[in-house]
């Protein structure tokens, strides 16, 4: 009924005097005496838009606001701050805990990775001596995923 509905506001709007439906084909309005097709993709488009309040808009927005606050709550659980003091486990400040397990300071700063040799391109000869191409010799990626 909303689509019928579609067409008699198109026809009034438009000016038409009469509406032409028949199965299988778009719609016809004849408009000052002359038959025009109906561009039936674009007006069963507009005949399924619903237009919503203001008021609905801001319900819609709360309950998706309050679905997502739940979704995360679930994923993450009061996580404690290891930069906070009494929040790493045993209750001492990080500090005393990374001391007391034996790691030093110079292992929590990474040292960043140097290249001795350039780097192989994958589509230049393997450094192997193969002769083929690095990518289908060491550089292959594994089929085992």
């Amino acid at each position: 009924m909303a689509r019928l509905d579609a067409f008699f506001k198109l026809m009034f709007d438009s000016g038409a005097s009469d509406l032409h439906i028949t199965s299988g084909q778009p719609p016809i309005l004849r408009v000052h005496g002359e038959l025009e097709r109906v561009k039936y993709d674009a007006v069963s488009l507009l005949a399924k838009v619903e237009v919503r309040t203001q008021e609905q808009i801001d319900r819609e927005e709360a309950e998706r606001r309050e679905r997502l606050m739940r979704a995360l709550q679930a994923q993450h659980i009061e996580a404690q701050s290891v930069l906070e003091p009494g929040a790493a486990p045993g209750g001492e400040a990080p500090a005393q805990s990374v001391a007391a397990s034996g790691v030093g300071a110079a292992a929590i700063e990474a040292a960043p990775f140097v290249r001795s040799d350039r780097k192989v391109g994958r589509n230049e000869l393997c450094p192997c001596g193969s002769g083929r191409k690095f990518k289908h010799c060491h550089g292959a990626l594994s089929a085992e995923g």
